[in-house]
């Protein structure tokens, strides 16, 4: 006898597969899980299309940076503004919208770290540190071994201080366990006996960071939290019980401060590839899971992964980007869950092009590392105009290890933007093998909540279904049920 059953794994809260297939297959890509928290509601989660994009501005040079400025340079008294160092050029976004240059930092190879003390900005490159004054914005270079006693290569501001940590100017260059500090308000000069050693890790200081009003000190196997104390003589003190061992940092640029919290990508004693947060006050936690880190394990650039950060929709998100492997990972400090978010045609698939995020004001910029700046648009804008692919793949079907025949998927759909074209395809093996793909037009524009429905889908023990969804539209998938005869015997 056929009955109705609710298939709440079409939505459900993990949206991320296991390194084996048999234990669980699920992926979502270009898809975000979103707690419903209605007391009415009828599923736990819904999906969500991930934002779409536009072209912002193309440097055609290495994007080495983007940073979000406390201020505006010179006239423009525009509250926070974007920072781009394209190649060895430094641009900025006015509040007029106009992008304007304000010169060039070093030679216009690797990554940059950024910050500012809404009096002038910094900028690092692992050789030497530029000084940028917002109020007459020209750039000056800091002398080494007069204005600055190591090649910079991370800095941070906490309060009125600009922390920076480098690499030792000797013959041997060796990278320090130092961190110098300046005077306040004043990043024009780090004086040679102004600096401090970590105390809880030994080698190297890989970052500093900005996060829950704290500085925070990341080395290759462990990290420490500082606190301003206001006396000149003593500026920074470590907090105490706020150092952690075996979670270094394992790339340079793969950690992000989201204001209340710091998210990296670890490396230690606990293992490698994995990801960590610490908010306010608490010790870093382990965000990442074993199927996830197994997988990351797989890539060939760890070290070279990208980690940013941005607020949307009562979400904060933490994405990190993988460039050789063309691989995007999002974790939802809301949720606690992750997804993938990939750009480019089937078969092309490459990591999401909006790779380094950075919010500023109202908006929301994502770098490319090729050159292109990206800003945030709704699902409907699509990649840049172009189809965005979004895919789920479902839990295996659970039947109690029964033989049943699937007479009908329902999918209550959400869009209102447009026609729809769903494409799904099922495997009956787990996800290692895949049947022909059927394909069904659904919705126009104003039409909000519509249900698809596939029929006569065959028999199967455990049942897998992968659904793509391929046009430039904003859809949400709200609930599945199934309609099946579940028959006695298992086999």
């Amino acid at each position: 006898m056929t009955q109705d059953f609710e298939f709440p794994g079409m939505v459900g809260a993990s949206a991320c597969y296991n390194s084996d297939m048999n234990i669980d297959c699920q992926r979502a890509v270009n898809f975000m899980p979103e707690r419903v928290e209605s007391p009415s509601r009828k599923a736990d989660y819904i999906l969500r299309p991930t934002p779409g994009y536009v072209l912002e501005k193309n440097f055609e040079k290495p994007i080495r940076g983007i940073y979000k400025a406390s201020r505006g340079f010179g006239q423009d008294v525009v509250m926070q503004s974007l920072v781009v160092c394209a190649g060895s050029e430094l641009w900025q976004k006015s509040g007029s919208g106009d992008w304007q240059m304000l010169g060039h930092v070093g030679d216009g190879v690797g990554m940059v770290s950024i910050c500012d003390d809404s009096v002038a900005m910094l900028v690092c490159d692992g050789a030497f540190a530029w000084r940028i004054p917002f109020d007459k914005p020209a750039i000056q270079r800091l002398r080494p071994g007069h204005d600055i006693f190591i090649e910079p290569h991370s800095c941070a501001a906490v309060g009125s201080y600009t922390i920076v940590c480098g690499r030792e100017m000797d013959v041997n260059s060796k990278e320090s366990a130092k961190f110098y500090v300046n005077e306040p308000l004043d990043n024009s000069k780090f004086a040679a006996l102004d600096y401090f050693t970590a105390d809880s890790f030994s080698g190297e200081v890989k970052a500093v960071a900005s996060a829950c009003g704290l500085l925070w000190l990341l080395g290759a196997d462990g990290a420490e939290a500082w606190q301003v104390t206001g006396n000149s003589n003593m500026p920074l003190v470590r907090v105490g019980g706020m150092f952690f061992s075996g979670c270094g940092l394992l790339g340079p640029h793969s950690f992000a401060s989201g204001g209340d919290s710091l998210f990296w990508l670890g490396q230690g004693s606990k293992g490698n590839g994995i990801a960590y947060l610490a908010v306010a006050g608490m010790a870093p936690k382990r965000v990442s899971t074993i199927p996830i880190e197994e997988e990351w394990q797989s890539y060939k650039d760890l070290a070279n992964a990208y980690a940013s950060q941005y607020a949307s929709g009562g979400h904060s998100f933490y994405l990190l980007s993988f460039p050789q492997s063309r691989k995007t990972w999002v974790f939802d400090t809301e949720t606690g869950l992750w997804h993938e978010r990939q750009s480019g045609p089937a078969g092309k698939r490459t990591m999401w092009e909006p790779a380094i995020l950075q919010a500023v004001r109202q908006d929301t910029f994502g770098a490319n590392p090729d050159g292109r700046i990206f800003k945030l648009a709704p699902p409907q804008a699509g990649e840049d105009g172009a189809p965005v692919l979004r895919r789920r793949t479902t839990p295996a079907v659970d039947t109690k290890e029964r033989r049943a025949r699937h007479n009908c998927l329902s999918i209550s759909m959400q869009s209102g933007t447009g026609e729809v074209k769903l494409m799904l395809r099922f495997s009956d093996d787990n996800g290692y093998t895949w049947g022909a793909t059927r394909t069904l037009k659904l919705g126009s524009v104003g039409q909000y909540a519509r249900l698809a429905q596939f029929r006569m889908l065959g028999t199967a023990r455990r049942r897998v279904y992968e659904l793509d969804v391929s046009d430039p539209v904003g859809v949400a998938i709200v609930r599945a049920a199934i309609a099946m005869d579940i028959m006695g015997v298992r086999s």
